[in-house]
């Protein structure tokens, strides 16, 4: 999963994000194996595979997988934990996109 991520790292900075894309989505299918579908790692991913699709302009897709890292964050981390606050940004974010 760790590989898996840092190739979607390198894409993504190199503006290959339909391909950083599938090892995103890798990633997040191997740590869903290992942890569960609740786990804050698990938010990490969706998170992982959200600003992909928001930097491919794809704000609606990136919306959900925003929003899935946000619930898993505040259940497993509470409303006030720094990483919760991550996702409240990342929503905030692609929000403002959706409305210009």
């Amino acid at each position: 999963a760790k590989s898996h991520n840092n190739i979607g790292m390198v894409l993504s900075a190199k503006d290959e994000h339909t391909e950083a894309l599938i090892h995103f989505r890798q990633a997040l299918k191997i740590k869903e194996k290992i942890s569960g579908p609740r786990h804050p790692e698990i938010a990490t991913c969706y998170d992982a595979v959200g600003g992909a699709l928001r930097d491919s302009g794809k704000f609606n897709e990136a919306l959900i997988e925003f929003q899935k890292a946000f619930k898993i964050r505040v259940a497993q981390l509470g409303k006030l934990n720094k990483e919760t606050a991550v996702s409240h940004n990342n929503l905030g974010t692609v929000l403002l996109k959706l409305k210009d």
